[in-house]
């Protein structure tokens, strides 16, 4: 059975509490420089283009900016814009990228990446609070626009786990968070609007794949998983 978690808000981050520097190897040494600045690089290849589509996307990119290592949200609440800076200098690292915005509840949603345990952060429009969750991967909604799930839940993106959220009011819950014990990328999809089908190839070719289900049935997320084929 997977389990429901309750998201709580969190500290609000504003331009007021980043580092006055803005260089991105603020006080590293120029060993560190160096290092850093080829990971920085492969990071912005690799993220940030995909990044621009999805503000463009959204149809948000008056209220969303990426300017280099820094993400700025202005939300209707009246107060100052939320501001995320990518972190080089320590480890685990902290990146964020902007995944999604949902117009039904009016959230933003940021993916913070770059450590052991990447988390979701939902950003209200409306109210300013800020709900930290679970997941790595851009969300993949139900058809019926109600749900939405993000993969994976630890371990640097892979998707070993699923986690599925709807949204009350102005508060996102955490239906259910199932770790899949998994590390192979799985293909995982929404069957209806309360089943999700992830297909996972097993650690050897001669294991076959394995279908794991998620059902909503009596108020819960239950699991099941079965061999398909070898």
């Amino acid at each position: 059975m997977a389990q429901s978690v309750e998201l709580k808000p969190i500290d609000r981050i504003d331009a007021s509490d980043l580092p006055y520097s803005r260089s991105p190897y603020y006080g590293l040494s120029p060993e560190q420089v160096k290092d850093f600045a080829a990971l920085r690089e492969e990071y912005r290849k690799s993220q940030w283009a995909d990044e621009a589509g999805r503000i463009a996307r959204y149809g948000q990119n008056h209220n969303v900016i990426r300017d280099d290592d820094y993400l700025y949200i202005n939300d209707a609440s009246g107060g100052r814009p939320f501001a995320f800076r990518n972190i080089w200098g320590v480890e685990p690292a902290a990146l964020y990228a902007y995944l999604a915005y949902d117009d039904l509840a009016h959230f933003h949603i940021v993916g913070e990446g770059g450590h052991d345990m990447p988390r979701l952060l939902f950003i209200s429009a409306k109210t300013g609070l800020v709900y930290q969750g679970f997941g790595a991967g851009e969300p993949i909604y139900s058809r019926d626009q109600k749900r939405l799930l993000s993969v994976g839940i630890e371990g640097m993106g892979h998707p070993m786990g699923v986690a599925i959220y709807r949204f009350d009011g102005n508060k996102p819950v955490a239906e259910g968070v199932y770790d899949i014990g998994h590390s192979a990328p799985c293909s995982i999809e929404w069957l209806g609007p309360t089943e999700v089908k992830a297909l996972c190839p097993g650690a050897w070719p001669e294991d076959g794949k394995f279908d794991y289900r998620l059902t909503y049935l009596n108020d819960r997320w239950h699991s099941s998983r079965q061999l398909v084929a070898k």
